[in-house]
């Protein structure tokens, strides 16, 4: 059984485990994450994409071409083409999430607005519009639904399932 404690154990940084206990048993009840293994997994997987459930927006601020080259190699080839986008989120969420995951063009804002969130980085407007249907959320229209603990973790648990 999930407890306060027993995430502690696991992640040592997670700075409110309570808090994520009750938000997470809820969610891994409706979708049957109820075994050993399923759990495991799921925890493993929403644990490391949240830095311990500490983070819940995807961290796209990158301090060098280099790093923007080796996480995208084929969106930035060389130097010149990733410098415009260090240490500038927006723009680089704008630019690599574009025409991608039912997002617009980069001019659209869609990247950066359906960039990843809540505990496993649901990412894009397709993403967003078919967790919102299923958790009766708008969420195309107010993606930031995604920062709540109960959203987080529910639409983690529908993803994963």
């Amino acid at each position: 059984m999930l407890s306060a404690n027993v995430l502690k154990q696991i992640f040592p940084q997670c700075v409110d485990a309570d808090r994520w206990v009750a938000a997470l048993i809820p969610a891994m009840e409706k979708y049957e994450i109820n075994t050993t293994a399923r759990i495991a997994n799921f925890l493993a997987q929403t644990g490391h994409e949240s830095n311990q459930y500490n983070r819940l927006t995807e961290g796209l601020t990158y301090k060098s071409a280099e790093r923007l080259m080796k996480i995208w190699p084929k969106r930035f080839r060389t130097e010149a083409a990733a410098l415009p986008y260090v240490n500038n989120p927006e723009k680089l969420a704008n630019n690599v999430y574009a025409n991608r995951l039912g997002n617009g063009d980069a001019n659209s804002g869609d990247g950066y607005k359906y960039r990843g969130r809540g505990i496993i980085q649901i990412t894009g407007k397709s993403n967003y519009s078919s967790a919102g249907k299923s958790l009766k959320l708008d969420l195309v229209t107010r993606p930031d639904l995604l920062l709540e603990r109960e959203h987080a973790a529910m639409s983690a648990a529908w993803f994963w399932n």
